[in-house]
């Protein structure tokens, strides 16, 4: 029996994208062939080593990571120093990453939770290259680390250099830190005019990207770089930003490392999106459910949406309950719970059939461990730190409570009869600007819920797409509903900092 050409296509398709991600397996796996990473612990600090191997191996760099980050966004970078033959040294800073402490301490003032960074980073400093026996070292600050790596290095005689990427910082003099190289991505147009008024402030006239000034031999260079077509997070990965390192840490230690270079940003991109893929072509073999439409009274759900979106800002201002120790965390739960009751209230959908009638243990499983696991898994590698830590399982737990009514009602307003697409994005919409109202209200204690704000956008268009195409096909509200909710309490547990004011 001849096939049609329908399927011959969706052949092809899946064939075509299977072969790119096992070959991006491959070729990520090949930038590591000549190294080797460790994990340890030294004293809470989660700690990565990453060193080369059957190389002369005793320059060390240490390398740290910006608010929101972990040692994973770095892991290009310190992979391409390994390469080069340097040890690297990345750490988790307190509430980040796998650190199981939260950070403390008042954001708008240097003495705050800047100096508690500083404190730890001078206390990784010293015991590893005590560890190594030797003198000095070179330290790598992304983002928020780039204002930390150089106030530490100004306070300790044992760094030689140091290198800003994405630097926004006024600590810097004429004479420190030593050797100062910042690199900022071509669209990060206020960072490269704050590197202009840096290099301004300690007497340099007229500053131009690219070029140096001063000298090594008395720890005075200074240079700032744009690297091309890169941002805020493009830059960790650029090949110029892994060569201008290596060429910085070559003058300083007057030695020949050779550069070496890798393109792990794009290759985890192209394994990410070929599973994207994979994942829309897996829902033929979904057998077809008829979908359940539902109705909802439209004027009911924008009242209803209003009045959570004001109401529920002002109301956890005055009182939140107590669930976990963190008023970020404690805050969203609150405020995800809340938004789902009122929902349900005052905006009921009607079915032809209960939803819990409709769950499916095989599909919940089917999302939950494709959305946690294996997108987790590249997300975990080669972005951001994305696995529970010990620390955070319980953290887990209690954001699920919030998470998951919340999204199995976003996922039941996509199920309405007329225009159901735009009334999910609506609600959506209504609960990021709720928390924005909540971080205007109080935004020493809630700063963090902007990350959060960012992680629910870049979920909704990623998973939430996909989840919506599985729901077209098979008709299950709660068992994708779920689903999505407890990767999204995941992903909240895991990403955001963990903060006590």
């Amino acid at each position: 029996m001849k096939k049609s050409k329908p399927d011959i296509l969706y052949g092809f398709i899946v064939t075509s994208f299977l072969c790119l991600a096992i070959f991006s397996i491959f070729k990520l796996a090949s930038y590591e062939k000549n190294i080797e990473t460790t994990y340890e612990t030294f004293g809470e600090t989660p700690v990565v080593v990453t060193s080369p191997i059957g190389k002369k191996n005793d320059q060390l760099i240490f390398i740290s990571h910006g608010f929101a980050g972990s040692t994973t966004f770095m892991r290009p970078i310190a992979i391409a120093l390994a390469e080069a033959g340097f040890i690297t040294i990345r750490f988790d800073y307190l509430g980040h990453g796998e650190h199981p402490d939260p950070y403390s301490g008042d954001i708008t003032t240097i003495k705050g939770a800047t100096q508690n960074f500083v404190k730890q980073t001078e206390i990784i400093i010293d015991h590893f290259l005590n560890k190594y026996k030797l003198e000095t070292g070179l330290i790598i600050g992304h983002s928020m680390a780039s204002d930390i790596v150089i106030r530490t290095a100004k306070k300790s005689s044992r760094i030689e250099g140091v290198i800003g990427i994405s630097t926004y910082s006024d600590a810097v003099t004429e004479t420190h830190p030593k050797n100062l190289l910042i690199l900022n991505g071509q669209w990060e147009p206020p960072l490269r005019a704050k590197a202009r008024d840096i290099f301004i402030s300690v007497g340099i006239e007229n500053p131009t990207e690219g070029k140096l000034y001063g000298e090594f031999n008395n720890g005075t260079a200074r240079k700032a770089i744009s690297v091309k077509n890169s941002d805020h997070i493009g830059v960790l990965y650029s090949s110029t930003t892994q060569r201008e390192i290596i060429a910085w840490a070559n003058q300083i230690y007057q030695e020949n490392y050779n550069i070496v270079t890798n393109s792990i940003g794009l290759w985890a991109g192209l394994l990410f999106f070929s599973l994207f893929i994979l994942f829309i072509c897996s829902l033929k073999f979904f057998p077809i459910r008829k979908l359940e439409r539902g109705t909802l009274n439209f004027r009911n759900f924008i009242f209803a949406s209003i009045l959570a979106t004001v109401i529920i800002p002002y109301a956890l201002k005055f009182f939140t309950p107590t669930l976990v120790a963190f008023p970020a965390h404690n805050h969203l739960i609150s405020h995800l719970l809340l938004m789902s009751i009122i929902l349900i209230v005052l905006t009921p959908i009607k079915l032809n059939k209960p939803l819990i009638k409709s769950f499916n243990l095989h599909i919940f499983a089917f999302l939950f461990v494709t959305f946690s696991l294996v997108f987790g898994n590249i997300l975990n590698s080669y972005v951001s730190t994305f696995y529970l830590s010990d620390g955070r399982v319980g953290l887990f737990v209690l954001m699920a409570i919030g998470c998951v009514p919340i999204m199995i009602v976003l996922q039941s307003f996509y199920q309405v009869e007329k225009y159901g697409w735009a009334i999910g994005n609506l609600g959506k919409l209504f609960i990021l600007i709720s928390l924005s109202i909540s971080i205007w209200l109080d935004l020493e204690k809630l700063f963090i819920l902007g990350y959060a704000v960012i992680l629910f956008i870049a979920f909704s268009i990623i998973f939430g797409f996909l989840a919506n195409l599985l729901n077209r096909k098979y008709n299950d509200v709660v068992s994708i509903g779920t689903a999505n909710g407890l990767v999204l309490a995941w992903t909240f547990a895991t990403a955001l900092p963990i903060y006590i004011p």
